[in-house]
């Protein structure tokens, strides 16, 4: 926080609340809790520690605070968070950081780098995702750790209902990696583009529900102004209006 004066306690509970409302927003659309912590527009005209970064010394601040908003979300202690983030490499990706900090650093960071201010923001903000993601799906209220990505694809397959959120994450790595190498011959001007008609029939194959419900719920899922209504083989399809 601003050195030079105290921030008032409302201030910081305005700022929490900002931030909590942005992971709200994200948590409908993402499926695990770092990718939301990941994702978040910091107020950091309003966060300043004083802290004198050297390029051989030292985290960046914006980094150092996704850190800790993902700990107090996940409930970790600093030795759960430091080996996490030294065992799951794409925690260090998306919260930008440029290095793996030790436990005592993090210890040291939360005690003597951040103020009373700072430390009450971080805490509350926390707090507050922590309750969004388990809202929405994104994270799990008992236990209390979140399992990361690669935990979640060695999951033992004794589980019989996908969720929302482990649907949305196939989608995406089928999106990514798998759509692109198939080429449909469907013309260039067709209604719905390869992606579209792939993507839908994937969400239809995984969802346990009716095909109407799933077709609604894609709907409802897709960004996009109209997708397909139903399956009909991938050259034309009736359209279902998002809004």
């Amino acid at each position: 926080m601003d050195t030079a004066r105290d921030t008032e306690p409302a201030e910081i509970a305005a700022l929490a609340e900002r931030v909590v409302q942005q992971a709200s927003d994200l948590c409908r659309d993402e499926d695990h809790l770092s990718r939301v912590i990941g994702g978040l527009d910091l107020p950091l005209d309003h966060l300043q520690d004083g802290y004198e970064r050297t390029p051989s010394h030292g985290y960046d601040l914006e980094p150092i605070l996704r850190v800790f908003l993902y700990k107090h979300a996940g409930e970790y202690s600093d030795n759960e968070l430091a080996n996490g983030l030294e065992t799951w490499p794409y925690l260090l990706m998306r919260f930008d950081l440029g290095g793996v900090p030790t436990q005592q650093t993090l210890s040291y960071t939360w005690r003597h780098r951040f103020d009373d201010d700072l430390r009450t923001f971080l805490s509350t903000t926390g707090r507050g995702i922590r309750e969004e993601a388990i809202e929405q799906g994104v994270l799990r209220e008992s236990p209390s750790r979140e399992r990361s990505d690669d935990e979640d694809r060695s999951e033992s397959s004794s589980s019989k209902e996908l969720t929302e959120a482990r649907i949305r994450r196939v989608m995406r790595v089928a999106r990514d990696h798998v759509f692109p190498a198939f080429d449909t011959g469907r013309a260039a001007n067709a209604t719905y583009s390869d992606e579209c008609i792939l993507s839908m029939q994937a969400y239809l194959s995984m969802a346990n529900c009716g095909s109407d419900q799933a077709t609604r719920r894609f709907s409802r899922m897709s960004h996009r102004e109209q997708t397909p209504r139903g399956y009909t083989p991938p050259h034309d399809q009736e359209t279902r209006k998002t809004h």
